[in-house]
């Protein structure tokens, strides 16, 4: 009689426990999507504040434009191989291979800092 007893107090005390860390566990989720919701309004009203400056610089420079939608063709492509694993495929017998992210971070900053050299030559009006 003492055993069972011991086991149901067992029981409640395992039972209870868990109930604390769950209650506490969901407490923890439902702040860490307040932060998550704060942040994506956050960042909605940084876009929105910087839309008009971005704007007037792209249509005062059509050379960005064009760099820009080539990096978003870029970036959409890698993402589109990553989403589809095709870094695991074997094309002609052989492993395609992830494509390192360095040097797509390269490419785009090597593109910039060519055409911040053309602004800046087209600026001084030396053409080219």
């Amino acid at each position: 009689m003492m055993m069972k007893m011991l086991i149901m107090a067992m029981v409640w005390t395992i039972m209870m426990w868990m109930t604390v860390m769950q209650l506490i566990l969901k407490w923890i989720m439902t702040i860490m999507v307040a932060i998550m919701i704060i942040a994506v309004i956050v960042s909605i009203l940084i876009m929105m504040a910087f839309a008009t400056p971005v704007r007037n610089f792209v249509n005062k420079y059509p050379t960005i434009q064009m760099l820009a939608l080539s990096f978003l063709i870029l970036i959409g492509f890698m993402l589109v191989i990553e989403g589809a694993h095709l870094s695991h495929a074997v094309i002609f017998k052989q492993q395609v291979g992830a494509i390192p992210k360095g040097y797509l971070y390269f490419a785009i900053a090597f593109s910039l800092g060519v055409e911040a050299l053309n602004m800046r030559l087209r600026k001084k009006g030396i053409n080219t």
